[in-house]
């Protein structure tokens, strides 16, 4: 990797690490271990920097008091349009989210990751209705975005 890219991905890791500082997430956790693992998921499947920036970043607009134009002063169109497909909108359901991600390049692998890391933490739920209802949206929501990796 590039010294650029090298320094581009480190400004990544900052920035999720300050937006999403003092954030603990449904099982008391720092939230941030949620972007990294998904960062590292995505980086193990040896796409672009840009990729591997979005991974760390994709939560950053959705669940931090971040403006919209935050990411576009700081990084690559590239890595803030897979931000922007990956950001949840208003009103949308989950399964037109996860159409709507596919139709951007690059950013389905980033949801698959982000599907699979809130898949593989289910055993952290302790209301075991609320992790049949999970385990069944993951499931889901792995099979769709693998119908959509081959169209």
């Amino acid at each position: 990797m590039s010294e650029s890219a090298n320094a581009m991905l480190e400004k990544a890791i900052e920035v999720a690490v300050v937006s999403h500082a003092g954030q603990t997430d449904k099982y008391g956790e720092a939230y941030i271990l949620h972007p990294l693992r998904v960062m590292l998921a995505v980086r193990e499947r040896g796409v672009c920097v840009e990729q591997q920036a979005a991974a760390a970043l994709h939560d950053v607009i959705e669940d931090c008091d971040v403006p919209d134009d935050f990411l576009a002063a700081r990084f690559p169109a590239e890595v803030c349009d897979l931000v922007d497909a990956l950001t949840k909108v208003d009103g949308e359901d989950y399964e037109t989210s996860l159409r709507r991600v596919a139709k951007t390049p690059g950013a389905l692998l980033i949801k698959e990751a982000d599907v699979r890391d809130n898949f593989t933490r289910l055993h952290l739920v302790d209301d075991p209705a609320t992790r049949d209802r999970l385990r069944e949206k993951y499931e889901r929501a792995l099979i769709l975005l693998e119908e959509l990796s081959r169209e």
